[in-house]
């Protein structure tokens, strides 16, 4: 029996100790997404209990399918299809704020992908008789790609660069299977706090509090299903986002607080082995897999 480790995090593969009838191990998996929503008071900045909230959410345009279940919301598309940009908006009753309302941008997801969106919302009614508001410029045009980042394996299958990427060879004629541990990252982090008027300095560093959700890593399992004589990779994206917080005061434009958002697409994919002679049962260029978890957080508090 082979045990393969792999770096991306780690990714432990098993080569069946019997042979397997040879057939299709995957279908091409939905793009999936949740957003995993953060309460604070818009007085002090602490958190607040979402099971208070009485949350409700839309989208638009709507995915196939969704769900809430406690501060998150999962949805994601058709079988085989990728999720189109989309806009999910919040709405929550609480402390005298009745009917409040958010919204936030959640990119494309390709098929067999996966991410999530941290949203931080603001909930409450202000103790001060000024209104304070905050608008969200997310500026998806300059965002940038870290990566991709690939397993190496340290035995077992070689590697081999073909087609722009990093694959691992199955020369086998059977399934191999096991589990793939990646790191699921998001988060948001303030870089920039700009106060034009110094009258409102305490609430527009209440903001820069409000809106540094700082990064989270957690490690994921993932089960894999690799077909016969097959290249097979798994791999992320890093995806940097700028943000832009403007905090108005009575309409004036009292401040700024800048950040990076950040979220991480993961991906198994699988092709034809070039030197498999046709056995392969697949056929060339499906992506398969796809995880109810993957990396990345884009924290759109509209």
């Amino acid at each position: 029996m082979k045990k393969l480790l792999y770096v991306l995090a780690a990714v432990g593969l098993f080569v069946a100790c019997q042979p397997e009838e040879i057939q299709t191990a995957f279908e091409v998996a939905p793009a999936k997404a949740k957003v995993v929503i953060k309460a604070v008071d818009v007085n002090d900045g602490s958190e607040v209990d979402v099971a208070k909230l009485g949350l409700t959410y839309s989208f638009n345009p709507a995915p196939a399918d969704s769900k809430l279940e406690g501060n998150v919301i999962y949805f994601e598309g058709k079988e085989g299809s990728p999720l189109p940009q989309t806009e999910v908006t919040v709405n929550w009753s609480y402390d005298g704020q009745e009917n409040a309302s958010q919204s936030i941008s959640v990119p494309a997801v390709p098929a067999a992908a996966s991410l999530t969106v941290p949203m931080t919302i603001v909930v409450g009614k202000r103790n001060s008789e000024r209104v304070i508001k905050e608008e969200v410029i997310v500026d998806q045009e300059n965002a940038w790609l870290e990566g991709p980042y690939y397993f190496t394996p340290a035995s077992g299958h070689a590697l081999v660069d073909h087609d722009g990427k990093m694959w691992a060879k199955n020369l086998t004629e059977f399934m191999l299977k096991g589990t793939v541990t990646y790191d699921e990252v998001f988060g948001q982090v303030v870089t920039d706090v700009e106060v034009l008027n110094d009258a409102f300095e305490s609430d527009v560093m209440l903001y820069a509090l409000i809106y540094d959700y700082g990064e989270e890593v957690t490690p994921v399992e993932k089960e894999i299903r690799v077909s016969a004589w097959s290249y097979y990779t798994a791999y992320t994206y890093n995806v940097c986002v700028p943000c832009y917080v403007e905090i108005y005061a009575d309409d004036e434009l009292v401040g700024k607080v800048s950040c990076v958002l950040y979220e991480n697409f993961f991906k198994y994919k699988e092709i034809a082995n070039p030197e498999g002679h046709g056995h392969y049962v697949e056929g060339h260029g499906h992506d398969h897999g796809g995880s109810d978890n993957a990396g990345g957080g884009i924290v759109v508090a509209e």
